[in-house]
This record gives structure tokens, C-alpha cells and sequence, in this order.
């Protein structure tokens, strides 16, 4: 009678146990260390959990790989709005809230303001900003599908001269990414055209889309197509498509870093007879490194190789940086520079780097 009395208090102690845990919020950290508790509030700065096997607990948000509350709570945003609802997870610079008024919604950190935990005991009801954030939710949405969110920027840059000597430079870029919770495609196209004197400097135009698909947070499969034209080196088209893998050694939210390996082809096409067309294969080697210095300064830096295989002689190298200044609301001052190297070019007239360097006004959305 005894034992079965035992064993009958250690299964009830042991599904105490593992409930009380399914039950508890959750912090995934970045090495993969766990923590488990009651999380009393989160800001865009840091974390505070309390756990019953080390008290309270406050450290940064940076070091959150992912986060998940199991009561609502109370989310304020930035423009005054506020949530009621529980964390799912924090995908890259975004965090999923599951409310029970509305459907899933995907909140950027730069407009997060505070996550704080409610009694349990209170009687959760609708804001009237909650209200109005369910009004505007499309009820036939299906639930499994999360909102689409679209963030970009669009860039232009123009210098004339008249009078001793008549330039003119135009630069245009547009960019857009859409993230979800584990793809992201991303846009852009730019085209840079200079004159002087009425004759042609510069005249390029690339255009490119990027697919990545994240089996969990750091590694993903990307596919990525590009087209681009330059009159300079009488390039009527040259056609870019890659695939492979890539990992971010670095993902924080004010600091990324990745790396990419992928094959593909590249064809080229030439304007000019006696240019031989070609289709070739080739690898992609991509790094890039994407931090925000301040509230106001961000740089970008990619780097990307193109060696032919088989002919290793054979490779392109691109290079971009860029450092954005913020003005005012999303209008920033940008400075970028695209340097290009070739180590086989098609014909002696066209010299192996090609260095372009502009200002321009930047506005994000």
C-alpha cells in the first residue's frame, strides 16, 4: 500500500512538474541555453524573467535568439498604441504577438515600446486600439497565414554642371524586402548614368531578386537571380542565377553578419559583333555586414566573388558600401560607393575596375 501511495505522489509531483514548465514563459538565448519563468516585462533594451531556481533575472535583448510568453500581456508601441496578447517568437528585428482579439501581428522592434505582464486575475478586454486593429484585419485571412510586411527605401542622386564644363549624373535605387516568419525575398534595382560634354561616362542599369527559406534562425537556403546592363563595356545583358546555402555568424538587432555559398551560371551578351557570347558556370561567394552604428548612422558592406569553375583565372568581384545618415522621419542622406573588378575583360577598351561613388537622398518606408 505504501509503494502504490509512492508512486502515486511521484507521477502527480512529476506532471506538476513538466506542466508547470509547459505552462512557463521561455527565452531561447543565442547559444542555445534556455531559461524558463514568469518574464515581468521587456523593452527594446533588455529582459527581466523571474525563475524559481535563481530569482530574477535581467539581461539584454541582444542576447534573445527567441521569446515566448504563455499569459498576455501588455504591449505598448511607440506611437501610443497598445496590444493585449502573448509572444510567439522573435524573428530577426520583429516579435510575433498572438492576441485574443486579433489575428497574429508581426511588430517591428524600432516601433516596440515595452512588453509588461498582466494580473492574472484582471479581466482582459479590448482596447479601443485593439478594436480598431481587429477592424482593420481582413476576417477571411486565413489564421495560419501571418500579415505580409514590406519595408524598403528609395534612393536618388542628381549633379549638373553648366558653364566651363556640362556634366550631368543621375543615380536611382529602389529597394524592398518582405519578411515573414521563415522566408524572406527581397527587390532592388538601380541604374547610374553619366555624361560629360554631351558624351556618355556611365550608363548602367541592375536589377535583382533574392529568396532565403530558414529552417531555423541562423541557416537558410537562398536563390538568387540578377540581370544588368552597361553600355561602357558594351554589355547588351548579362543574366546571373544562384543557389546554395548561407549562415548568419552574427544576428543581432543592431548587428548583422553572413556569409553565402552557392553554383549557378552566368550567361553574357554582347552588344558589338565579334564579342563572343558565353554561358558559363560559376560559384557565389557573398559576405555582408549590416549595423546600425547610433539612432541616426547605418553602414552596410557586402562583398561578393564570382570565380568561374574550372577557370579559376577567370572572376568577377563586387563591393558595395554604404553609410546612411538619418535627417529627419525616413529621409536619410546616403553615400555609397560600388567598386567591380573583372579580371578577364572582353576587349582592351575596357579597363578591369570600374569605381563609382555618389550622395544621394534616401527615403525608407
Amino acid at each position: 500500500m505504501v509503494m502504490r501511495f509512492s508512486s502515486l505522489f511521484a507521477i502527480i509531483f512529476v506532471s506538476l512538474l513538466f506542466s508547470h514548465d509547459a505552462l512557463a514563459d521561455e527565452i531561447v538565448l543565442v547559444n542555445g541555453d534556455r531559461i524558463s519563468g514568469d518574464i515581468l516585462y521587456i523593452s527594446p533594451i533588455e529582459i527581466e524573467i523571474k525563475t524559481d531556481y535563481a530569482g530574477d533575472i535581467c539581461l539584454p535583448l541582444s542576447m534573445a535568439a527567441s521569446i515566448s510568453t504563455d499569459r498576455p500581456g501588455r504591449v505598448l508601441l511607440k506611437n501610443g498604441d497598445i496590444l493585449i496578447g502573448s509572444i510567439r517568437s522573435r524573428i530577426d528585428d520583429h516579435i510575433l504577438i498572438q492576441s485574443p482579439f486579433t489575428e497574429e501581428v508581426l511588430i517591428p522592434l524600432d516601433e516596440f515600446a515595452r512588453f509588461e505582464q498582466i494580473d492574472p486575475n484582471t479581466d482582459i478586454q479590448p482596447s479601443s486600439e485593439v478594436s480598431a486593429l481587429a477592424e482593420e484585419t481582413p476576417a477571411e485571412k486565413p489564421e495560419d497565414e501571418s500579415p505580409d510586411l514590406w519595408t524598403g527605401s528609395v534612393v536618388f542622386g542628381t549633379q549638373l554642371h553648366e558653364g566651363n564644363t556640362d556634366d550631368l549624373s543621375l543615380h536611382f535605387e529602389a529597394n524592398a524586402v518582405r519578411k515573414l516568419p521563415r522566408e524572406e525575398l527581397s527587390l532592388k534595382v538601380f541604374s547610374n548614368y553619366s555624361e560629360t560634354e554631351g558624351d556618355t561616362d556611365q550608363n548602367v542599369v541592375f536589377g535583382e531578386s533574392k529568396l532565403k527559406l530558414f529552417p531555423n534562425t541562423r541557416w537558410y537556403l537562398f536563390g538568387v537571380s540578377n540581370l544588368e546592363y552597361d553600355e561602357m563595356e558594351n554589355l547588351g545583358l548579362r543574366a546571373q542565377l544562384f543557389g546554395g546555402p548561407g549562415y548568419y555568424f552574427i544576428k543581432k538587432e543592431n548587428l548583422n553578419f553572413l556569409g553565402e555559398m552557392g553554383v549557378g551560371l552566368v550567361a553574357e551578351f554582347f552588344d558589338e559583333d565579334g564579342e563572343e557570347d558565353t554561358t558559363e558556370p560559376a560559384f557565389w561567394l557573398n559576405a555582408e555586414w549590416k549595423q546600425k552604428l547610433s539612432e541616426r548612422i547605418e553602414f552596410l558592406q557586402t562583398l561578393t566573388l564570382f570565380p568561374t569553375i574550372g577557370d579559376f583565372d577567370d572572376y568577377r568581384i563586387r563591393s558595395t558600401s554604404a553609410i546612411s545618415t538619418l535627417i529627419k522621419n525616413s529621409w536619410w542622406v546616403k553615400f555609397s560607393a560600388i567598386d567591380e573588378y573583372d579580371s578577364n575583360p572582353e576587349t582592351e577598351d575596357v579597363e578591369r575596375n570600374d569605381l563609382r561613388v555618389f550622395s544621394s537622398i534616401e527615403y525608407k518606408f
